[in-house]
Order: C-alpha cells, then sequence, then structure tokens
C-alpha cells in the first residue's frame, strides 16, 4: 500500500501522541519479531521480511531442548496420525504449556508449522530458524488464497481438518489450520468445508483492505484442488441431495456467494 509522507507523519504523531511514545525511525524488532528492511530504490518503496529467529535462539531453560536437538527439515513424518491416547508417558504439564505457547507465538511469522504439535516441529524449528516470511513492494494488491483439508484424519472423532492461507501477492498474511466441527462422510465434502471457511476469511479480509482503501474491484481467487468441491460450490441445486451438510455449512456458502 502507497501512502504520501505527509499521511505516514500525521499517522506517526497520532500514534505516539496518544501513547505518550517517541518517533525512533525504523523498528528492528517489533514484540520479538526481526524485521528487516530493505529499500528498492530512492522513494519510499520497500521490502521487508519476518522472522523468529531471536525467540528460537534465546538463551532460557525452555530453549535448552531446541537448541541442543538435532535438525531436520520437516516438521512431522508423512502420514502420521495425533490421537489423544497413544500409551506413551504424560509429558510435565508445565514444561508442556511453555512449550506449546512458545510454538504458538512462532506460528505469527511461520504458517509452516500451524498444525504440527509432535516432538520432531522442535528439531525442526531448530533447522529452520532462519526462515521467515517476504513482503514485496507492490502496486496493486490482489487477494487470493488456497484451501485443503485432510479428510477424517482424526482418529479419536474423525473429523477433518481444515487448512487456509491468504497472500497479497507477495507473502502469506492470514493461515489456519483448524479441526472442522461435523464429521464428513466423503472427500468432496470436507473439502467443500474447507473452501467455504476461506470464503468467510476472504470476506473479512476484503473489508479490512476496503479500510486501508486497498478496495479489491475482482472476486478473490481461492485456489482448491477438488473438482467434485469446486462443482458444488458454483452448482446450488446439488445442495439438495447433499443432506449430511449441515446449516453451519450452507450459512457459509451463503457468505461465499459475495466473494
Amino acid at each position: 500500500m502507497e501512502i504520501s509522507s505527509d499521511k505516514a507523519e500525521h499517522r506517526t504523531n497520532k500514534t505516539t501522541g496518544r501513547d505518550h511514545g517517541q518517533d525512533s525511525g525504523c523498528s528492528n524488532h517489533m514484540t520479538g519479531v526481526k524485521e528487516i528492511f530493505q529499500n528498492l530504490d530512492e522513494s519510499v518503496k520497500v521490502s521487508v521480511y519476518l522472522d523468529d529467529n531471536k525467540q528460537v535462539q534465546s538463551e532460557g531453560k525452555d530453549t535448552i531442548v531446541i537448541r541442543t536437538c538435532k535438525k531436520v527439515d520437516t516438521p512431522m513424518n508423512a502420514n502420521e496420525k495425533l490421537t489423544l491416547e497413544d500409551d506413551t508417558d504424560l509429558a510435565d504439564a508445565t514444561s508442556f504449556r511453555k512449550l506449546v505457547g512458545g510454538l504458538m507465538y512462532l506460528t505469527y511469522t511461520r504458517p509452516d508449522i500451524v498444525f504440527a504439535v509432535t516432538k520432531k516441529i522442535l528439531r525442526y524449528v531448530r533447522g529452520t530458524s532462519n526462515y521467515g516470511i517476504w513482503y514485496s513492494h507492490i502496486t496493486n494488491l490482489n487477494l487470493f488464497g488456497f484451501s485443503d483439508s485432510d479428510w477424517v484424519d482424526s482418529l479419536d472423532d474423525r473429523k477433518s481438518t481444515t487448512g487456509f492461507l491468504f497472500s497479497l501477492d507477495s507473502g502469506a498474511i492470514t493461515w489456519t489450520s483448524k479441526k472442522q466441527v461435523t464429521v464428513a462422510l466423503s472427500l468432496s465434502e470436507t473439502e467443500y468445508v474447507a473452501g467455504a471457511a476461506a470464503a468467510c476469511q476472504a470476506i473479512w479480509v476484503q473489508r479490512i483492505l476496503e479500510d486501508l482503501q486497498q478496495l479489491q474491484l475482482n472476486a478473490t481467487e481461492i485456489f482448491c484442488d477438488n473438482m467434485a468441491a469446486i462443482f458444488m460450490s458454483k452448482i446450488f441445486l446439488i445442495m439438495a441431495v447433499l443432506s449430511t451438510l449441515t446449516s453451519v455449512i450452507t450459512s457459509c456458502r451463503r457468505w461465499s456467494l459475495k466473494v
């Protein structure tokens, strides 16, 4: 987004005046997140890179496990299934909560670790501590997203997992990985639920962009890898034979039609 120098100065003065703060120029860290600004030319156009390397490399008791474990290139094993009861010894509750809290903080700049919760993720974080998100300067911001799902991957309640990510022709700006509230009876249903959830998120992001004077003139594209789900999103009459879908899904679809 491009703004004039006068508007930028006005916003800075308004913020520092409200918080009784002082403008110290370009920051390097904000709430623990490292910011790297790269000038593309002599104008105000810059690229921004965000990472949480400082959080991973911090010298604390809670990070000793990360600093001593072996490095790996993937956050979890392929086709690994997570269960509530796996006959393993229970971890120390306090240490476990601290570790999960630290990993949740890392997800602000690491969408690749949103889903995985296994011990292997510690080795993955150590091996990829320099990973982050790069935002390049773009004049016309075009919002688009991706949606996917993992059908009945939960061995405890047979529910599926929804995942989606949105970008503005640059780095990812919002992402989610969470369990669905219903039990889908087919792959197309769970993909449709994921797409509907992504459509709701797209509307929310569109409204934020509108407030930032970046109105999206065209419909937001959401990419899906399931042809049946794509067909269901285009043909309304097919919903009559899908009695397994709940009213929650239908409500989400009414929102998605406005995207």
